[in-house]
């Protein structure tokens, strides 16, 4: 975890959840609500999951999708 927080010696650590563009460092969009904690069951808890009832998200999302799969194709 990028603040020092590690998984060895805390159940609580999370950093916000984001889309990268393949394996570079290079942001797509931040998943807003959505927090990777150390595990599948502390990231369901730490999040709100607000990005799923987002409409806007979702769209933009989706438009992004469908940018890099017709660049892959």
């Amino acid at each position: 975890m990028e603040d020092g927080c590690s998984s060895e010696t805390q159940r609580n650590c999370s950093e916000s959840g984001e889309i990268y563009y393949d394996t570079s460092d290079k942001r797509i969009f931040a998943l807003p609500g959505w927090n990777i904690g150390c595990s599948v069951v502390e990231t369901i808890l730490q999040s709100t999951l607000e990005c799923f009832y987002d409409r806007l998200w979702i769209l933009r999302k989706q438009a992004v999708s469908d940018v890099i799969l017709s660049f892959k194709t």
